[in-house]
């Protein structure tokens, strides 16, 4: 099963809250966002393992020089993307932000949250390069955006859409259709 922390499912939750007219419809609808129908616990965590796999391979592509800084600082992308994937970046948007972005991840498709993870990493690729291995994970781990920076993260993620035709999102597609039938996407 994923686990996603309290403080963080409680923010998912007073979103769907403020979003729907009853309680009945906010908790159909979140429990669907989280739990989408056909997609055991398992397939879940494959699909953020994937997304995982995919956004290491993307950075080493488009710049490695994030990937080398956090090795040599001995941080896996994993060690904070998988809560960013586990949340949908609930954990660093801003409430008004995070329901734009998840409108365009929705409507266009769920592997933008790759491009997202992608696009906050070089928007920090300053403080990646430059802050101690400690400060880092902690910055890394706890990372909120302002309203300018995700809207930025955004507009920047529309921008990069190109990716999406790439062979390595292709790739991942790929891996992520042999475990999810067609009609559930």
């Amino acid at each position: 099963m994923v686990k996603i922390r309290t403080e963080d499912l409680k923010k998912i939750a007073r979103i769907f809250s403020s979003i729907f007219p009853t309680e009945y419809e906010a908790y159909f609808c979140l429990y669907h966002f989280l739990c989408p129908p056909g997609l055991s616990p398992t397939l879940r965590k494959q699909d953020i393992t994937n997304k995982t796999d995919t956004l290491v391979k993307l950075v080493l592509s488009v710049d490695g020089e994030i990937i080398t800084a956090l090795a040599s600082k001995n941080i896996l992308l994993d060690d904070f993307s998988r809560r960013w994937f586990k949340t949908h970046f609930a954990c660093c948007f801003p409430d008004k932000s995070l329901i734009a972005l998840w409108d365009k991840v929705m409507a266009i498709s769920p592997n933008l949250e790759i491009l997202v993870a992608l696009c906050i990493l070089q928007s920090k690729k300053k403080e990646i390069v430059s802050k101690s291995p400690q400060h880092l994970r902690e910055y890394l781990s706890s990372l909120m955006l302002s309203p300018t920076q995700a809207s930025g993260i955004i507009v920047k993620m529309m921008e990069s859409q190109g990716l999406l035709k790439s062979e390595l999102f292709n790739k991942h597609v790929e891996a992520v259709a042999r475990y999810y039938p067609l009609n559930n996407f």
